[in-house]
């Protein structure tokens, strides 16, 4: 299959195999569209977000598509671009999608409700690791990791970064850590991130702000991954 075939296909198609209903739409009663990938690089990176985000009014009510998956018109495209930057890799290097591929309302993207529709996207996903044959795989966020990791059948499940009461931190699976998944009988180099999203906002209850998050990406996060990128692509 060709990725304009493929894109066509997922436009047409996509909405029906979730089995939402026709009239899928926004509070305004805009539509609601599959948003298929515009980065599509081939034999390079894959990254694979949770799913679209759309325009909003006031910052809370949605109400149109934005039609391009990360779109550096967004706050969270243009911190992934910061992030690709800190690791050593271009934009235009990545093939760009998101596991789910419409636009999720609050309820909906809540894990329970999530899972179901990603579980029904994985064979979408599929077809793009067919076609996009990425040498490295970068996850953002929990759950697009976690549904990779179950259709794997792995028994390991995401342990969060905590600490001991001696301080010492468990390892951080969003680290920038290399793990292999074999999804579809291939073994793929994953590299798990933290979603932009993760940036933007400072994590009260934990006494992190923002800044803070950024500051760990940047010292710690950041070098681990560029130089298991380095290790994979000079194989």
């Amino acid at each position: 299959m060709t990725i304009e075939e493929y894109l066509k296909k997922c436009q047409n198609e996509y909405k029906v195999d979730l089995d939402l209903p026709p009239n899928y739409s926004y509070p305004n009663g805009n539509q609601i569209n599959t948003i298929v990938p515009i980065c599509t690089a081939i034999n390079k990176f894959m990254i694979i977000g949770k799913f679209p985000t759309a325009e909003f009014i006031n910052g809370k009510i949605p109400f149109n598509d934005i039609d391009s998956t990360f779109s550096i018109e967004t706050k969270a495209g243009k911190i992934l671009d910061e992030m690709l930057s800190e690791i050593g890799v271009k934009r235009d290097d990545c093939w760009i999608t998101n596991l789910v591929k419409v636009y999720l309302d609050d309820k909906q993207r809540k894990w329970d409700k999530f899972r179901p529709y990603a579980e029904k996207s994985m064979n979408w996903l599929y077809a793009e690791f067919c076609i996009a044959n990425p040498k490295i795989v970068i996850t953002l966020g929990e759950d697009v990791l976690q549904i990779l990791k179950n259709e794997a059948n792995s028994p390991e499940p995401i342990q969060y970064m905590i600490k001991h009461d001696l301080g010492d931190p468990i390892l951080d699976p969003f680290g920038g850590t290399r793990i292999t998944v074999n999804l579809n009988r291939k073994a793929y180099n994953i590299i798990p991130l933290r979603h932009p999203g993760y940036f933007l906002r400072d994590s009260e209850e934990l006494g992190i702000s923002k800044k803070d998050k950024w500051d760990t990406f940047v010292k710690e996060t950041a070098p681990n991954a560029k130089d298991q990128i380095s290790k994979i692509t000079n194989l």
